[in-house]
This record gives structure tokens, C-alpha cells and sequence, in this order.
């Protein structure tokens, strides 16, 4: 018979005050062992509540020898004892400047201009003196964003393994960038900034994480090109040519094109492992 572990009804209760803690209740049906229910249990339960963490399991045989009852209690982390050793990291928050993007996104000209060169990916390009075409690139990284927050969160430190921490500094390197909708945003808004984290020795790590939010953008319209759509953590350029303005009888700069870059990675932000916090 398979094991089938669910979760029971009166799960989640808890006390709230100096020393809140919660319970999740489960139940694990065709269980040839009670080792091998209560690790089942062990698996299957979150290592956080919220802010709490997994402590103990207590367990109950049930009506059948191959049902057992299952309770996993989270509480907060017990005070730090004297003599460990203290540690921080941090990953993430450079700048760098780049002259193309990971994919040109898409391209939208002035009627009448023609359909421009795209420049392969390039950003901010324009002529110089002698007219020939010049890649300024755009700076990337740091902070940015119309809203950014931080959160902390506390881990057992038999939950930080190495493949954790090498996964954490790959997404906020790599793909900082949520690539499916996440919390209450959708994909494409968010990107996570820094990650830094300390540990004193086998209890607890607390790692704190800096997010930002840019909302996806579309129906823009810039000069007289329209209907334009951009991510918010894209990058969008305007190519500009020298025209005539009829209104005010001078030559002026005409924007003749708009290009939309991907600058960052996309990654799932689910692979954080973090609980949702009161917007999400």
C-alpha cells in the first residue's frame, strides 16, 4: 500500500502572545511504520509559519495499525546560547553597465520613418558628431523601483545547505526577475535586489531580502509612435532624428523609433521558499 499523507481539519491552531506557536495536524494512512509516517510528516510540513519555526513532532496511532496521527508544533527560535560563532554573507546589489540586452523585446516606429534597424539588441544608440553610430548601454543594477521593501525571514540553520545558498546568489545574479506571477504581482514586476544573512552557529539563520516593484506597462505612447508595451524591468529607448516641427517652424528632435530591451533574467520565485506576507 502507498503512503498518503493529508493534512487534518483542526490543523493550525496555535496561542498568540510572548511565546505564540501553531500546530499543524496531520494525518498519514498506510504507513507500513511509525518511522516512517513521522517522516513523512517531517517532509511534508513547511519549515516556517509564518515567523515560526519547526520544533518537535508529537504522534498518535490511529484506528488501524497502518494510521497515524501527526502533529508538528512551530514555535520561535530558542535564545542563542553563549560561545557560537557569528557569520554574514550578502549577494547581490552591484552595478553594471551594459551595452545589449539579453533579447531585444520588440521595436515600434513613427509612421513614415521606415522600419528602422532594431541594432540587434543594442541600447542608446545614437550618431556622434562625425555620424557615425554610437552604443551609450544604460547601467543596471542597484536599487530602482517606484516601491521596494525588505523581509526576514529565519531559517534552522539543517535547512540552509550549500545547494540552497549557491541557489539564492544564482537567482539574484542570474535571474533576479520573477518569470510568473508572484504574490500579487505579475510576472515581469518584481526583482529582487539583495540577499544578505547571518548565522550564529547550528540554530537559526536569518537571511533578509530586498525586493523591488516596477508594475508592466502597455498602450504607452511616445512622440507620435502608440500602442506601446513594456515589462517592468525592461528597458525601453527612444531613437531620435533631426525633423521639421510644422507648429513651431524649427527643426527639431523627432523620436523616430522605440525599442524595448530584456535586461534582467526571469527565474520562479517560488524556489525562494519564502511565506507570503500580508500583500501576497
Amino acid at each position: 500500500m502507498v503512503a498518503v499523507i493529508t493534512e487534518r481539519l483542526k490543523s493550525c491552531a496555535g496561542t498568540k502572545g510572548r511565546d505564540p506557536s501553531r500546530t499543524k495536524s496531520y494525518m498519514v494512512t498506510g504507513a507500513e511504520s511509525e518511522t516512517l509516517a513521522v517522516a513523512m510528516a517531517d517532509a511534508y510540513a513547511p519549515v516556517l509559519y509564518g515567523n515560526l519555526v519547526k520544533q518537535n513532532l508529537s504522534f498518535d496511532p490511529g484506528e488501524a495499525p497502518d494510521i497515524w496521527y501527526i502533529d508538528v508544533q512551530y514555535g520561535q527560535m530558542q535564545p542563542k546560547e553563549p560561545g557560537k560563532v557569528q557569520w554574514q554573507f550578502n549577494a547581490g546589489g552591484m552595478t553594471t553597465h551594459i551595452t545589449h540586452g539579453l533579447a531585444h523585446v520588440q521595436s515600434y516606429f513613427a509612421s513614415g520613418s521606415g522600419e528602422a534597424d532594431p541594432h540587434d539588441g543594442a541600447i542608446n544608440v545614437r550618431k556622434d558628431g562625425n555620424g557615425e553610430l554610437v552604443i551609450d548601454g544604460v547601467d543596471i543594477g542597484g536599487a530602482g523601483g517606484g516601491f521596494t521593501w525588505s523581509e526576514t525571514h529565519w531559517l534552522p540553520y539543517a535547512s540552509f545547505t550549500p545547494a540552497y545558498v549557491f541557489g539564492l546568489y544564482a537567482m539574484v545574479v542570474s535571474t533576479p526577475v520573477n518569470s510568473t506571477a508572484w504574490r500579487v504581482w505579475s510576472a515581469g514586476e518584481v526583482r529582487l535586489l539583495t540577499i544578505s544573512g547571518s548565522a550564529s552557529g547550528e540554530d537559526q539563520v536569518e537571511l533578509n531580502f530586498n525586493f523591488a516593484a516596477n508594475p508592466n506597462l502597455t498602450g504607452l505612447t511616445k512622440g507620435t509612435i502608440t500602442g506601446i508595451d513594456k515589462k517592468g524591468w525592461d528597458y525601453m529607448w527612444m531613437e531620435c532624428d533631426t525633423g521639421e516641427d510644422t507648429t513651431a517652424k524649427r527643426l527639431a528632435k523627432k523620436i523616430t523609433a522605440v525599442h524595448v530591451e530584456q535586461v534582467y533574467g526571469y527565474g520562479d520565485f517560488t524556489s525562494l521558499g519564502l511565506v507570503n506576507v500580508p500583500w501576497g
